[in-house]
C-alpha cells in the first residue's frame, strides 16, 4: 500500500517534524528506562549530547498538543535536570508547560488524559525541588492539592499509581518537619499501594524512606532491614542512583556508631557511582559526608579538601544541592586558615577560591545561611 504523498512543502515539513518528533519520543522512553534500569550514565551523556534536539522538540510538542510524546521527553529531562542540578532551567520549563496546559482561570486538567500526565510530571518535579530546597509550604501545597484532585477521580492502577506518589512526598515532608509518626503514616500508605500495584521501583523508594525514620530514631536493626529491602529490589532492577542511595545511608549508618573505615567503604562505592553517573548532588553529597568522616578521624586538611569539591561540584555558589557544605567550609576555614582554604582550592581546582567565596566566609554569611 502506498502513502499518500504532502502536495506542498508545508505538509512535507510537517509530516517530517511529526515523524521526528515520534522517533525522538520513543528515544526519550528508551532513555528513561536506561536511567531506572540500565546505564544511567550512558543515557545522561547522550541527553547532555542531544540536549538542544530534544529541548527543541519538546517545545513543539507543547506548542502542538502532543502531550504523548511531550510527555515521554519531558520525563527522561526530569532525571537529567535532577542529576545536573539544573534547577533554573527546570524552573522554566514548568512555567512554559504551565501556560500550555493550565486553564487561564487556573482549572486544573483532568488528571486521567495525557494532557493531564504531563501536567503531573512537570507541578510534580518542581514541587519536590521546592521541597529539596527547603520550601515545605510550598511543596506540601502542590502536594496536596494533587492528591485531592486525585481522590476526587475515578479508581484506576494509573490513579492509584499517582496517589502513593503524592503520599510518598507528603511523608517526606513531613520528615523533613521532624514529624516523624505523621511521616510513617504516610509512606504505609504509599507502601501499601505500591506493593497492590507491584511497582517495584516505587516499594524500593519507600523502604528507602522508612529506613531513614528509623535512622532518625536511632533504630539501628530496623534502618538496616529497610535498606537492605530497597537495596535488594534496585540491584535486581540495575537501578545504580537507587543503589548509589543506599549505600551512602549505609555509610550514614556506620559512621554514627563509629565505624570510620566501614563508612568510608560506603560512601566510596556511592560516590563511584554518582562520579560515573555525573550525578552532582549526589557526588556533593558524599564528598560532604567523608569530609565530615575525616574530621572526625581527626584529619582536618583532608576534610577541607572533601569540603571543597563538595561546594565546587557546581559553578553557582552556594548552590542548594550542596547542602551545609558551604558552612562547614566556612566552620573549617575558620580554625585552619584562609591560606589553607587557598591551599585546598588550587589542590582540588588548579584555582585560588573566587572572591565571592571569600566573601562569603569573612562576611559571615554562612553563618546567616
Amino acid at each position: 500500500m502506498t502513502l499518500p504523498c504532502p502536495d506542498t512543502y508545508a505538509e512535507q515539513r510537517a509530516t517530517a517534524e511529526d515523524a521526528l518528533l515520534d522517533a525522538y519520543a520513543a528515544f526519550a522512553g528508551w532513555l528513561t528506562q536506561q536511567i531506572l534500569t540500565g546505564d544511567a550514565g550512558f543515557a545522561f551523556t547522550i541527553i547532555d549530547r542531544q540536549r538542544r534536539t530534544l529541548g527543541h522538540l519538546l517545545g513543539s510538542a507543547l506548542d502542538s498538543s502532543h502531550w504523548n510524546q511531550a510527555e515521554a521527553i519531558a520525563r527522561a529531562f526530569h532525571y537529567h535536570w535532577e542529576a545536573r542540578g539544573l534547577y533554573v532551567e527546570a524552573r522554566g520549563w514548568v512555567d512554559r508547560a504551565r501556560l500550555c496546559l493550565e486553564d487561564p482561570d487556573g482549572a486544573l486538567p483532568d488528571l486521567t488524559t495525557p494532557l493531564g500526565a504531563l501536567w503531573l510530571l512537570f507541578v510534580v518535579s518542581e514541587a519536590n525541588r521546592q521541597q529539596a530546597a527547603g520550601q515545605l509550604d510550598a511543596a506540601e501545597a502542590t502536594h496536596a492539592q494533587i492528591r485531592d484532585t486525585l481522590l476526587g477521580q475515578p479508581t484506576s492502577s494509573q490513579q492509584r499509581a499517582h496517589l502513593a506518589t503524592s503520599y510518598h512526598q507528603l511523608g517526606m515532608i513531613a520528615q523533613n518537619r521532624g514529624q516523624w509518626d505523621k511521616a510513617e503514616d504516610w509512606y504505609q500508605q504509599s507502601l501499601t499501594i505500591n506493593e497492590e500495584l507491584g511497582d517495584r521501583p516505587g516499594m524500593a523508594t519507600t523502604y528507602h524512606q522508612l529506613g531513614r525514620i528509623a535512622q532518625d530514631r536511632g533504630q539501628w536493626d530496623k534502618t538496616e532491614d529497610w535498606y537492605q529491602q530497597s537495596l535488594t529490589i534496585n540491584e535486581e532492577l540495575g537501578n545504580r542512583p537507587g543503589m548509589a542511595t543506599t549505600y551512602h545511608q549505609l555509610g550514614r549508618i556506620a559512621q554514627d556508631r563509629g565505624q570510620w573505615d566501614k563508612a568510608e567503604d560506603w560512601y566510596q562505592q556511592s560516590l563511584t557511582i554518582n562520579e560515573e553517573l555525573g550525578n552532582r548532588p549526589g557526588m556533593a553529597s558524599s564528598y560532604g559526608q567523608l569530609g565530615l568522616l575525616a574530621e572526625a578521624a581527626g584529619r582536618p586538611r583532608e576534610a577541607l579538601l572533601w569540603i571543597v569539591r563538595c561546594v565546587t561540584v557546581f559553578d553557582e555558589f552556594p548552590h542548594p544541592s550542596t547542602g551545609p557544605g558551604p558552612q562547614h567550609l566556612a566552620r573549617l576555614t575558620a580554625s585552619q586558615g584562609v591560606e589553607i582554604l587557598r591551599e585546598c582550592w588550587v589542590e582540588v581546582t588548579g584555582h585560588g577560591p573566587p572572591p565571592d567565596v571569600v566573601s562569603f566566609i569573612e562576611s559571615g554569611r554562612a553563618e546567616e545561611s
